[in-house]
């Protein structure tokens, strides 16, 4: 009886930890569903705003308008604000996770992915980064670069008419991509 009880708790503890409440998944845990469209930043009215995407999402964080987020996200979204950061241009942005086998648990240095993840070639290791739109139907979102991937992904993104690529990792991934803008905060 005592397995039985075992596997249920860990079935439920599994189902806590991955965002299944009451039938509905989050997106990230952490991360409110409601960040702006790219379509939002893009088609907002108000001179109140900056014109570059990034400081417009930045403003808007910052003043509270997307709910909670963790941290790290406040303090790279306040850096990047405080620091005149804007667009650096487009970027061929895909989505990485767990169902990728032993690449999409753990980064290249052995440390497990999280939310914070993702993976690009061209940005320095430890920079945050922003993108446009993180998912199919999703919106903007910040990460930090802990990990990298196939050399061949640039060429790749060089080919769609992006700069470079950006692999977000996410919990549930799938096979989904896009060209979207993306800012670089650094140290």
């Amino acid at each position: 009886m005592k397995l039985i009880d075992c596997a249920i708790a860990a079935v439920v503890a599994y189902f806590l930890l991955n965002g299944f409440i009451n039938g509905q998944v989050s997106a990230v845990a952490g991360e409110p569903e409601s960040l702006p469209l790219e379509a939002e930043l893009f088609h907002e009215d108000s001179a109140s705003l900056p014109t570059d995407l990034f400081q417009r999402c930045a403003q808007k964080v910052l003043a509270g308008e997307y709910g909670t987020i963790p941290q790290w996200k406040w303090d790279a979204y306040k850096c990047g604000a405080e620091r005149g950061v804007t667009v650096a241009g487009k970027a061929w942005v895909t989505c990485y996770g767990p169902n990728e086998g032993r690449q999409g648990r753990v980064d290249n240095k052995g440390k497990p992915c999280t939310p914070r993840h993702a993976a690009a070639n061209k940005i320095k290791r430890g920079r945050y980064v922003w993108v446009a739109r993180a998912k199919k139907g999703g919106g903007a979102t910040m990460r930090r670069v802990l990990d990298s991937g196939a050399r061949s992904n640039d060429g790749v993104a060089r080919s769609k008419g992006a700069r470079l690529w950006i692999d977000i990792w996410y919990p549930h991934a799938n096979n989904w991509s896009a060209v979207t803008y993306y800012a670089v905060i650094g140290e």
